[in-house]
Parts: structure tokens; C-alpha cells; sequence
């Protein structure tokens, strides 16, 4: 089989491998299409704390079912699925619960092991998930960022009514605004650096939006949202800054959601303002699989498109192609949102 291999920093190579061979309880994956994330960039560059290479990356896929291991009694070969890409230790607190996002030995496909950028992938059968015959491949490699802004919008508990804003308008955060504008919020305003970025935004669901860095936020939240101010704010850019702002102009008894995974360990943060304001600042790890079947059922249901979905795709190229897919998303390093790989 064909993989994309990381060898080392800014280095892809394209190798044959053979087709591994499913064990008791896990499934073989023929991979149709897998997006290329955040993290992947940052393990490209050989910079990402807790991505070790070579490897190969792919976390973002959809497939089929080619082969079945002994014992597994899930959907049959030929489904069509997408994989939640979290491998957990299955017995701690925080794993008996479901939250496994949580367990202190989480490992992700493609991350810590290997991934989806390659024709075949095993996985363990419990992490399969089918799609819709109105989910087309493409969009099935989509839901697993589609679940990270669903994870973020309900930890800041986003209903009906919810005054939000959204820090960041990269693939996160727009995937944030699709899924805030799902669960029924009246008011999204989003913040980003880059006009491209925002003028998608604006079309995902966004009512307002503002380049802050020609533009003041505060002034943006008043017309936006008046005197009370948003109910939540949610960070998508891992900007350290965007933290304190966020603290620092939140409403009193504002939840504020951190999405965003930040370079710098530590960040300093006016804590005698966050208790004086009985603020609350919740982190984010990832998802569950609640988020991945809450994903599908929104967009079977239509509160969230497929072309909504699609619109965040900034191109496409086959796997062969992963280096050039690299050297686009270096080269439109400002405008770039999702690139999408098709095996």
C-alpha cells in the first residue's frame, strides 16, 4: 500500500508498506479522504510537543471497512465510516464515564501512532463510526474538526439564545461558528486577523466580525451585543493575548471557553478579576464520540450543511501529492484553511 511517511522535519517521502493485518476487535480501513490539521503543520515543522517522527500523520479521515479482525460484531465490510482517532486506556475514572478525552494515557491515530495518510489504516472496531448516504466522503473526513467545535461550544454550554463570540476564524473556529449557529445561538461575533478568513466566517453564520488588528473588539462586542454583553466566549487561535483580552472584557459570570492549544506554558491571567467577575474558564481537550454522533445527526437534520462543510476546504490533492499540499499551505500560510487529501 501506498503511505506518506514524515521522516523529519519539512521531509515526506512516499513508501510502499505492506497492508497491515487487523487483530481480534479492530477493523481494516480502506481510507478515502483525510484532512490535514493544525497539529500535522506544527509536526511537519517538528514542532508540536507530543508528535515524535517519523510518522505517519492522518488523524481526519474517512474510509470504508475493507477487512474485519476476529470478533467484531460491528458494521459489515464495505460500510462507509469515519473513525474517532482517540486510543485510550479504557480503565481509568475518567474512561468509565466516556470522557475519555480525558484519560492521562490518550493516544491519537496519526499522532502517537499510525495514521491515515495512506491507502489502509487499522483501528479498534469501537471508534467506527458509519456515515450516512447523504455524507459523501469528503465531508465524513470532516467531522472530526466539525466535533472539536461542538465539544468547545458545549462545554461553554451554547443553547438557544446564547450571546458568542469566537476568537479565531482558522479551520477551528470555523467550524466553532457552524456549530454555535446549530445549537442555536442568536448572536456570533468573531474576531481574526485576516479579512479572507473572516469574510468566511461571515458566511458560515457569523453576525458580526472584526479584524482587531485594525479594528477594536470592544467597540465590536457593544454593537454586537450591547451593554450585557456575549454570554460566552470561545478562543480558537491559541494566542496567548487573546486570552488576557478575553478575561479582561468579559461580562461578569461570562464562561470562557479555551479551544486553542497555546505555545507558552504559562500565560500570565488576572485571577482576582476572574473571581471578583465569577467568570468561568474551561479547557478543551478534543472530543468524545457523543460530539462525533452529535455532528452527523446535525448535518442529517440539515442545521448544519454540507456545502457549509465543504466551504471550508481550501484545496484538494491526492495522496501522492502530500509534500505539494505541504508546500501550498507554507506558501498561503494567511489565507489557508482546510486542505483536504484524497487517497
Amino acid at each position: 500500500m501506498l503511505t506518506t511517511h514524515l521522516l523529519r522535519p519539512e521531509h515526506v517521502e512516499l513508501e510502499e508498506a505492506p497492508v497491515p493485518k487487523p487483530q481480534p476487535g479492530e477493523a481494516l480501513i480502506h481510507v478515502k479522504n483525510v484532512g490535514i490539521c493544525g497539529s500535522d503543520i506544527h509536526a511537519y515543522y517538528g514542532k508540536h510537543p507530543y508528535i515524535d517522527l517519523p510518522i505517519i500523520q492522518g488523524h481526519e479521515f474517512s474510509g470504508e471497512i475493507a477487512t474485519l479482525g476476529s470478533g467484531v460484531k460491528g458494521p459489515p465490510v464495505g460500510t462507509r465510516v469515519t473513525v474517532v482517532p482517540m486510543l485510550h486506556c479504557r480503565q481509568c475514572k475518567n474512561c468509565r464515564n466516556g470522557d475519555y478525552n480525558r484519560c492521562a494515557e490518550l493516544k491519537f491515530i496519526g499522532c502517537q501512532t499510525t495514521g491515515a495518510m495512506a491507502e489502509f489504516v487499522v483501528v479498534p472496531e469501537d471508534k467506527i463510526i458509519p456515515l450516512p448516504d447523504s455524507i459523501d466522503d469528503e465531508t465524513g473526513a470532516l467531522i472530526e474538526p466539525l466535533a472539536v467545535g461542538l465539544h468547545g461550544a458545549n462545554i461553554g454550554k451554547v443553547c438557544q439564545g446564547s450571546g458568542v463570540v469566537i476568537m479565531g476564524a482558522g479551520t477551528i473556529g470555523l467550524m466553532t461558528t457552524l456549530a454555535v449557529r446549530a445549537l442555536g445561538a442568536s448572536v456570533i461575533l468573531q474576531t481574526d486577523l485576516e479579512d479572507s478568513k473572516l469574510a468566511v466566517a461571515s458566511k458560515l453564520g457569523a453576525d458580526h466580525t472584526v479584524n482587531i488588528s485594525n479594528g477594536s473588539w470592544q467597540e465590536a462586542m457593544q454593537q454586537a451585543f450591547g451593554r450585557e454583553g456575549p454570554d460566552i466566549m470561545i478562543e480558537c487561535a491559541g494566542v496567548p493575548a487573546a486570552v488576557q483580552n478575553a478575561v479582561k472584557d468579559a461580562p461578569r459570570g461570562c464562561r470562557i471557553v479555551l479551544v486553542g492549544v497555546y505555545p507558552e506554558p504559562q500565560i500570565p491571567v488576572n485571577l482576582g478579576f476572574v473571581q471578583d467577575h465569577e467568570l468561568e474558564l474551561r479547557g478543551v481537550a478534543g472530543y468524545t464520540i457523543r460530539e462525533f454522533r452529535q455532528a452527523i445527526d446535525l448535518v442529517k437534520a440539515g442545521k448544519i450543511t454540507v456545502d457549509n462543510l465543504k466551504g471550508i476546504i481550501s484545496a484538494r490533492y491526492p495522496l501522492k501529492q502530500a509534500a505539494e499540499a505541504y508546500t501550498f499551505i507554507e506558501s498561503s500560510r494567511a489565507s489557508v484553511l482546510k486542505v483536504m487529501l484524497a487517497v
